[in-house]
């Protein structure tokens, strides 16, 4: 063996660990985000993701309107409501039944929205938009906005997985959850003169 292929066959030995190296370094303060993304390819990596931000999103909403609770709803069990509608569709489709559930809070917030200003309500308002237009009214506090978005964020995952199964109780938690926020935007849009 001659120098010349000595050193092509170490410098061919070396290029992939080299390269490999060399990526990892220049996206190195992006890597918990690759990571995160990666996960969602691999589906019971995703799923196990999937329900752990759905029971965060639960604790949150349940922290953040539990003053609401007590307060203005004595007797009202957080998780106790289910619409019969929202529990009929989660027998067919967990992921039709959680966008369901959703589409009640950003339904409430556009509600709320119009009635606040009839006449400068945008018609199809962004969930952000709804959302800023509760803090800016004085209706979420920054913990109950935190809440709103974490509802919101799982519903736009939800959207991009193709047939998830999700266990009954992360059913449960999501659907009680956007619920009671639901519950919660429309009694104070009721308070509106």
């Amino acid at each position: 063996m001659d120098i010349l292929t000595f050193v092509s066959k170490i410098i061919e030995s070396l290029v992939w660990p080299a390269t490999t190296i060399w990526v990892i370094f220049l996206v190195r303060e992006q890597l918990p985000e690759i990571a995160r993304s990666l996960k969602s390819i691999k589906y019971k990596d995703f799923e196990m993701t999937f329900e752990r931000e759905v029971k965060d999103a639960a604790a949150e909403v349940k922290a953040a309107l539990s003053a609401w609770d007590a307060a203005a709803r004595p007797g009202f069990l957080f998780g106790a409501t289910s619409s019969q509608h929202t529990t009929a569709v989660s027998h067919y489709s967990q992921s039709a039944a959680m966008l369901e559930a959703w589409l009640m809070v950003e339904s409430a917030a556009a509600d709320f929205a119009a009635k606040l200003q009839p006449d400068s309500a945008p018609k199809h308002p962004s969930p952000l938009k709804l959302k800023e237009t509760l803090v800016k009214a004085g209706i979420f506090d920054r913990r109950q906005a935190e809440a709103f978005d974490a509802l919101r964020k799982i519903r736009n995952q939800l959207v991009h997985v193709m047939n998830a199964q999700f266990s009954e109780d992360t059913v449960a938690d999501y659907l009680a959850s956007a619920e009671a926020m639901a519950m919660y935007i429309t009694e104070q849009a009721n308070k509106l003169p």
